[in-house]
């Protein structure tokens, strides 16, 4: 667990309250979530999250324009798609400003340019966190995560129908 999650708890679950609130309850059940960064003008160029796994969400906040979530939804993942090769016109975009989005972290994704401050926050679950001691699952649940309990919950069919079902 990270020192800021240590040293400021009351900050992490008002974050993950706030996100749970905006999901209505059939979203609530599609995302696990272990991890919780904070970007302050970060602009994420187009990627496909590593260590993650399952579902992802995100919100944005400040004054800016732009800065628009890009999603690839038919996005066949690395080994069979170059992200490079990825057309704009058949992106999904979506206003993250003050609302939670859900997306596929796995799928090419990206943020569009923007003018101004913009802070942004995902959340996701960090590939083999159903290892965890049980300990830490305990921490985590009380700071208003929901990690996962078994690998089954996390697999690319599991994942690729929860993501249809948007």
């Amino acid at each position: 667990m990270s020192h800021i999650a240590e040293h400021y708890p009351n900050f992490v679950k008002l974050l993950n309250k706030w996100m749970w609130m905006q999901l209505d309850p059939s979203a609530r059940k599609q995302l696990l979530c272990t991890t919780l960064p904070v970007n302050y003008d970060f602009r994420s160029k187009c990627h496909r999250g590593r260590n993650n796994v399952g579902m992802s969400a995100t919100a944005s906040f400040g004054r800016f324009t732009g800065g628009w979530l890009c999603t690839w939804p038919n996005d066949k993942g690395p080994k069979k798609q170059d992200k490079f090769a990825l057309r704009a016109w058949d992106a999904a975009v979506y206003d993250t400003f003050r609302q939670v989005v859900m997306f596929n972290g796995n799928q090419a994704h990206e943020v569009d340019p923007y003018e101004g401050t913009r802070v942004s926050i995902v959340w996701y679950a960090m590939q083999d966190s159903w290892e965890m001691e049980p300990s830490l699952r305990v921490k985590l649940e009380e700071l208003g995560f929901n990690p996962p309990v078994s690998s089954c919950e996390c697999s690319d069919a599991e994942l690729f129908r929860s993501a249809a079902r948007l």
